[in-house]
């Protein structure tokens, strides 16, 4: 068994030598042809040629080399140039990612600004629209009050017209009574003082007391001086009772149309105090 297997396997090393031989032998040939085309027919040939080959080939290969190293050189510049391309195009579109970020939060911010303006807009013709009404409402008070401040200025008007009409009624009634000093007379008591002389006067009619002008000689009196009691004007004189009797004294007056009480008739003293009729004007004292 073991030789059989033997035999095997130097039958199967012999063909596989012989082929060995066969291709080796194929391409010897070929070879030979080959060189024998080139000129080659010895191995001096044979080491001459490719001698010349190596002499040509060599400078070839070192300007493939140089060229090999300047594309190589080339290259890196192409490769740097790239890099640093790469790295602007990269600074750039961050920059335009920012400056697209920044638009964008503009954007929003224009957005919220004018949702603000249309609220502002709208709060502001709802503020005018009211303050409008408002106006409306307070010119419009304001007309009825101009109105009515008119309409009480017409009355007012008509009344001081009325008043003037009146006034002039009244003064143009005016009188004046004259009372001698220097005599006894009816209508006139003088009632002398330590410090002058209480002097009561008897008028035709009871007056206005706002329009009495009382004077002596030429001189009007204070209007403190004197008070009317109906028709009877009191008088207080404070110089001495002697100079009275130089001058008459003048009354003017307007008679009070509205006046209830009848006027007093007579005026006298009685028991220590002036009497107008029957009725006690005021008492005296007498001067000591």
């Amino acid at each position: 068994m073991a030789l059989e297997v033997s035999d095997a396997i130097l039958t199967r090393l012999m063909l596989w030598a012989k082929a060995f031989a066969f291709v080796a032998g194929g391409i010897l040939t070929l070879l030979a042809l080959v060189l024998g085309f080139f000129g080659v027919t010895t191995y001096r040939d044979f080491k001459r040629t490719v001698g010349d080959a190596q002499s040509t080939i060599q400078p070839m290969l070192a300007r493939a080399k140089d060229d090999a190293s300047k594309a190589l050189s080339g290259a890196d510049d192409a490769n740097r140039q790239s890099l640093s391309a790469i790295q602007t195009i990269e600074s750039e579109r961050k920059k335009i990612e920012n400056e697209v970020n920044l638009a964008s939060t503009t954007a929003s911010h224009v957005q919220s600004l004018s949702g603000k303006v249309s609220e502002l807009q709208t709060r502001t013709t709802t503020e005018i629209a009211k303050a409008n009404h408002q106006i409306e409402t307070d010119l419009n008070e304001l007309k009825k009050k101009l109105e009515a401040a008119t309409d009480d200025i017409a009355k007012q008007q008509r009344k001081l017209a009325s008043t003037d009409e009146l006034v002039k009624t009244l003064f143009s009634k005016g009188t004046t009574q004259y009372f001698q000093t220097n005599s006894p007379s009816p209508t006139l008591v003088v009632v002398p003082r330590q410090n002058g002389a209480s002097v009561f006067m008897l008028l035709t009619s009871a007056p206005i007391y706002q329009t009495i002008e009382l004077k002596f000689y030429t001189s009007s009196q204070p209007r403190a001086s004197y008070s009317p009691i109906n028709n009877v004007l009191f008088f207080n004189w404070g110089d001495p009772p002697e100079n009275l009797k130089a001058h008459p004294l003048e009354v003017t007056y307007v008679p009070d149309p509205t006046s209830k009480i009848p006027p007093f008739k007579t005026l006298y003293i009685k028991n220590g105090a002036i009497f107008a009729d029957e009725t006690k004007i005021m008492d005296i004292a007498p001067p000591k």
